[in-house]
This record gives C-alpha cells, sequence and structure tokens, in this order.
C-alpha cells in the first residue's frame, strides 16, 4: 500500500494522532497516542516571490525571488528565471544562486524601471527553478493609474541676456490635471523679463500653472530676460558723461539777434556772438568767425573791431583774442542792415570759434539763428 501524502495546504511540523480503542462486550476503552511529523522531502523550492516599490510608470520595483533548501545536503548552482509580464513580456531575468546549505533560504533581487506610459491593471511575475530543481510560483502585483510629470530646464544664453525653456511632459497613464512651475527671477531681472506670463507672483517667485497634460503630451513655458534696454541707459548715461566733461567743458559759443523785428530794408539788427570758456583751463589763439550774406551790410559798431574780408557772396568777420581765463566770458557784436524788405524770417550763417586748450587746436561753432519775424498767414 502506497503511502499516503500530506495536501500541499497542511503546514510543516509534528502532529498529534489519538486513537481510542472500544471493547464490545464489556464497554472498556483504551486511547493511545500516536506522533506524525510532516516535512519536506528532499527538495529545494521557492519559498515566496516579493514585489515592492513605486508601482506606477517609470517607478522602480524589486523582485525578490526567495529559495529554500528542504534537503538533507547542500546544493550548488541552482538557475533561477523570472519572467514579468502583463499582455507580453516586460523583462527576462536568469540567476544562479552558488550554494544553499540545508535549510538554508537564499534570496535573489531583481530591480526594474517600469515602462513611460505603462498602462494600469495587474501584473504578473512567475519565478521558475531548473536545471533538476523544477518549481515554480507566480505574484500578481497592480500598477496603479497615475500621472508622472517631469520638468526640464534649458537655458539658452545671447550677448545681451538669456531665454528660458520649461518643459514640463506626463509620463504616466493617466491625465495631469494640474501642475505648477516655480522659478525665482531676481528683483533687477524683473525689469528686464518678458514671455509667457506667470499665473501668480510672489515678490521673487513666479509661478505658472498648467492644466490638463494627456499622457505623452508636454506643455512649454518661455520667458527672456533681455538686459538690451540697460545697455541703451548705459549708452544713454556715457554721452551725457562726455557732453558734460568734453563737450560742455570747452569754449562756448553762442550767436544770437539782439532785436526781434520786420526785415526792412534799411533796418539795423544787432548780431551778437558770446564766448564763455568753461573748459576749466586757459585757452589762447582765440579766432572768432562769422559770415554775412550779401543781402545785407555791416555797419561800424564800438568795442573790438572786425577784420572784413569781402566777396561777391557777402562780408567774413574775424576777431582775434589772445586769451581767455577760465569761467571768463567776453561778447561781440555787430550791426547788418538789410539791403532790401524780406517777408518772415531768413537763417544767418553759425559762427565760428578755433581755439588752443593745452597743446590741441580746438574749434566749435554755434546754432544758426534767424533773423526777422515769422509770417502769419491770414484766413480768408
Amino acid at each position: 500500500m502506497d503511502e499516503p501524502e500530506p495536501g500541499q495546504e497542511v503546514q510543516l511540523g509534528t502532529y498529534k494522532v489519538s486513537v481510542i480503542a472500544e471493547s464490545l462486550s464489556t464497554g472498556l476503552q483504551t486511547e493511545k497516542a500516536l506522533f506524525l511529523t510532516v516535512e519536506k522531502g528532499e527538495v529545494v523550492e521557492i519559498e515566496r516571490v516579493l514585489v515592492t516599490g513605486d508601482l506606477i510608470p517609470t517607478g522602480t520595483m524589486v523582485v525578490e525571488i526567495a529559495v529554500k533548501n528542504f534537503r538533507t545536503t547542500t546544493v550548488q548552482d541552482v538557475p533561477v528565471e523570472t519572467v514579468v509580464t502583463s499582455t507580453h513580456d516586460i523583462a527576462r531575468y536568469s540567476d544562479i544562486i552558488e550554494r544553499i546549505d540545508p535549510g538554508q533560504t537564499v534570496a535573489v533581487m531583481n530591480r526594474l524601471t517600469l515602462e513611460r506610459y505603462a498602462p494600469p491593471g495587474t501584473y504578473t511575475v512567475t519565478a521558475r527553478l531548473s536545471g533538476g530543481f523544477d518549481s515554480e510560483t507566480r505574484q500578481d502585483f497592480t500598477v496603479v493609474q497615475r500621472a508622472v510629470p517631469r520638468s526640464n530646464e534649458e537655458t539658452r544664453f545671447f550677448l545681451l541676456g538669456s531665454t528660458t525653456v520649461l518643459t514640463v511632459r506626463n509620463y504616466g497613464n493617466a491625465v495631469l490635471q494640474e501642475y505648477t512651475v516655480t522659478r525665482e527671477v531676481s528683483d533687477f531681472d524683473q525689469h528686464f523679463f518678458s514671455g509667457d506670463v506667470p499665473t501668480a507672483k510672489n515678490q521673487n517667485t513666479y509661478s505658472w500653472r498648467l492644466v490638463g497634460i494627456e499622457p505623452g503630451e508636454q506643455a512649454t513655458i518661455t520667458y527672456t530676460v533681455n538686459y538690451a534696454p540697460l545697455v541703451g541707459i548705459i549708452i544713454a548715461l556715457a554721452i551725457g558723461l562726455w557732453l558734460i566733461f568734453f563737450k560742455v567743458r570747452t569754449l562756448r559759443v553762442k550767436k544770437y539777434i539782439m532785436q526781434k523785428k520786420v526785415i526792412k530794408e534799411g533796418t539795423e539788427f544787432t548780431v551778437g556772438i558770446e564766448l564763455k570758456n568753461a573748459s576749466g583751463g586757459k585757452v589762447t589763439h582765440v579766432l572768432v568767425t562769422d559770415f554775412v550774406p550779401s543781402v545785407f551790410s555791416v555797419a561800424d559798431t564800438k568795442g573790438v573791431a572786425a577784420r572784413k574780408l569781402k566777396s561777391g557772396l557777402g562780408t567774413e568777420l574775424h576777431w582775434e583774442i589772445n586769451d581767455l581765463t577760465p569761467g571768463e566770458e567776453r561778447v561781440l557784436s555787430y550791426k547788418i542792415v538789410p539791403v532790401f524788405g524780406i517777408q518772415g524770417q531768413i537763417k544767418l550763417p553759425s559762427a565760428k570759434v578755433t581755439f588752443t586748450s593745452g597743446r590741441t587746436t580746438k574749434t566749435n561753432s554755434s546754432f544758426a539763428p534767424r533773423l526777422g519775424v515769422r509770417a502769419v498767414v491770414e484766413e480768408e
């Protein structure tokens, strides 16, 4: 008769079996206790399959296969094959356990990163022993439904600033309902900021709120910090400083008309030429030159007389001054008389001054003044 074998559901250990015998004639009873030990035979089996980790798309999971030696002798080179499947094989691992002593449990561990957009549902780990240690165990696990946002930042620099591109992609298996991107923007950079308008601002923190990103899709935020306006301001300041220290601090010349009246034949006009030494140092060899068009005659005046050079175009006037000390001012004047009447205004030529400052000879010119009164057109 074959020896009975306990079922797989029976736990290992020692069991007590009581046998009671009763006499049918006398009614006497006798009890006998028997002790039975349930144990594994000479086998090597997979004791457990354990799945842990982040069970979402792109998550890392750990598969642990525990193998126990129920034999009374040491076993070596036990092949362990692990297969992770859903609708198809996702991963397959082959390992060799070099040695398992009697009663010892040895674990094999493998790490697996789940795929992007891995669909939610039940997955299975199948563990097998081969090479004469035939055993197989299955363990299910569940990949949950979840959005998995991943952000990336790329900054491209150019001559006067930078452009930043923020990208958020959904690697999960569910819609990313809402995601907020924040970046720090300094008080200084805020003046030169342009691009996608933030959803919210809190001092130096700019926030962009993104909604409804489908699995596999991405949203992009782009902004630029451009210092070009600052460079323009700096250039304007530099020009201003240059004007102050190099153009304004010089021998200034100004030409003006002392009377404002209609240009009529024989009417006298006084022309003034004002010189002021604002260079901060002494200037020498000052030569002032002016020109009177031929439509005017030049009348003699009091003060420093000009040297006159007449031509068919008009009269050129020259004044020579030895030097001007710092801050010193001089006013030269002469009178002109129109040889015929002119309606409206006429623009006179600029006056010019040439002088020596240190070892350098420089030339400045005045603005061109207007003579006469602007004509008024009467409406009918």
